[in-house]
């Protein structure tokens, strides 16, 4: 189906328009109003969110396929039972879960849980053994491997390099249990849980990570796979396009007039109405499994028709 590319000015100005039709006597819509301006954009991506939210569309699917990465040891010794580990700019915090992998001598190599971080490039670990230095110190492999930047929620994982190989999902708690217990088939089960990385700012957003137990010996593209969902960004310059597919453009315009003037707990006024019956049908179209929000709407948008005891969502049946 064909449809109209908008922008995020145009959607902008249909937000003033469905304001401009609603405003009464005494009232001002101005478009170049600043606190309006940043109403009108936060309708805009407000809107935005909640239709991408709404149903499991299928332009949100995309393949998934997470590498795992090797890092460079600089030094590695064991001194009174505990293991200090020099790389630059490590990234890992108390608690994390890692692979060592290539040390000599190999009593280094193994799967821990950081002990302490000392500083951005030294960790501890804990291990009985004897005090020693690695003449080799080979590698780290992480236990929280990182997913897509555009990384929303998991629809499907398994293990690329071995068939053999069952993937299983399951809580953070259960993880640590495993990871600190070491108990199930780690020959050939993984189990994962989804978790996110701590904040480098206060105004950036964590990244997501899924965490895996046991952690891959060695490293390699593309070792798990699978699909996710992704997240749509939101709009900031004028000439920014909704990255949906361009015939959702007019169900996108209509849900920011419908916005603008009544909420999505009210869902007043004849934009809502429509919206309802487009997005039922752009569901429908979409193929994929309906979402809670799209029921919802559903049952509730004004049909045409009264309802009866033997039809009471409002349905005509025929013969």
């Amino acid at each position: 189906m064909a449809g109209l590319t908008f922008t995020f000015a145009d959607l902008q100005a249909s937000v003033f328009h469905a304001l401009h039709a609603q405003a009464g006597s005494g009232t001002t819509v101005s478009v170049t109003d600043a606190v309006q301006v940043a109403n009108a954009k936060q309708t805009v991506n407000r809107a935005l969110d909640m239709l991408v939210q709404m149903h499991p569309w299928r332009f949100r699917t995309k393949n998934l396929s997470i590498d795992v990465v090797q890092t460079a040891i600089t030094s590695l010794s064991r001194t009174t039972n505990v293991i200090t580990v020099t790389q630059t700019a490590h990234g890992y915090g108390q608690g994390a879960a890692v692979e060592i992998i290539g040390a000599l001598d190999s009593a280094f190599n193994g799967q821990f849980i950081v002990a302490d971080v000392l500083t951005p490039d030294t960790f501890i670990l804990r291990q009985l053994g004897p005090d020693a230095v690695a003449t080799t110190p080979g590698f780290t492999i992480p236990g929280a491997l990182l997913l897509p930047s555009d990384f929303d929620s998991l629809l499907s994982l398994k293990s690329a390099t071995n068939s053999y190989r069952d993937v299983f999902p399951t809580t953070m708690d259960d993880l640590w249990l495993r990871r600190q217990y070491i108990y199930g088939n780690t020959a050939y089960e993984t189990w994962f849980a989804l978790n996110w990385q701590q904040q480098t700012s206060v105004t950036s957003a964590p990244r997501a990570v899924l965490e895996v137990y046991p952690i891959p010996q060695a490293a390699g593209v593309g070792q798990f796979v699978g699909s996710y969902l992704r997240i749509i960004p939101s709009l900031s310059a004028s000439t920014d396009v909704p990255d949906i597919p361009t015939p959702y453009h007019g169900l996108l315009m209509t849900l920011c007039r419908a916005l603008a003037v009544s909420n999505e707990e009210d869902r007043s006024g004849s934009d809502w109405d429509l919206f309802g019956r487009m997005v039922i049908d752009a569901a429908a179209n979409d193929g994929a499994s309906q979402g809670p929000i799209v029921a919802q709407l559903r049952n509730t948008i004004n049909r045409g028709w009264r309802p009866s005891p033997f039809f009471p969502a409002g349905r005509i049946q025929t013969t």
